[in-house]
């Protein structure tokens, strides 16, 4: 779903680029322009908003209340947008298209990546991992395997508070 001549054009270039992407997906009320998949990061999403000329007020570079309206809305749905604007993409040679998408693609894979770092960072803090030491007595108690005959004997199972009288329930 292409909703400009520049949506397109900016949609060949990410494919011209090996850039995985899907155009209008669907996002609450509004459809996503430019989904991307970060490269790096495959959980996460790149996404780019086409502001093609027809969403700006004539002759000014201010975007229209509508679309001001719909930026805000997807940033409150968790979206981070990344804007290419009709200013910024008109002058471009297909070469400088092809690099300023790669900046806007590079830049935000980083910020993904930083991002996760941290999460884990994070994670690592709120549960940490018992470390085993190669020197405990974990390490030196050698595995056994079970011998078929254990593997005859009942299995206790617990009883649940209805039977706690009755005593424990077995199962073979």
């Amino acid at each position: 779903v292409f909703n400009s001549d520049m949506h397109r054009d900016v949609s060949a270039c990410l494919t011209h680029l090996g850039i995985e992407h899907e155009n209008g997906v669907l996002c609450g009320p509004y459809l996503l322009d430019i989904v991307a998949m970060d490269m790096v990061n495959p959980a996460r999403r790149i996404v780019y908003e086409v502001n093609a000329p027809h969403h700006y007020y004539e002759s000014t570079q201010m975007v229209t209340a509508e679309k001001r309206l719909r930026h805000r809305m997807l940033t409150r749905l968790s979206q981070r947008l990344h804007m290419v604007n009709t200013e910024d993409w008109r002058p471009l040679t297909a070469a400088q298209k092809m690099t300023f998408l790669l900046k806007l693609q590079q830049a935000q894979q980083d910020a993904n990546s930083q991002e996760a770092k941290q999460q884990a960072a994070a994670n690592a803090l709120r549960a940490p991992l018992p470390s085993l030491r190669p020197n405990s007595s974990l390490a030196s108690k050698p595995k056994s395997l079970m011998l078929k005959s254990s593997l005859n004997s009942p299995i206790r199972v617990p009883a649940p508070p209805s039977r706690k009288g009755h005593g424990a329930l077995t199962a073979r």
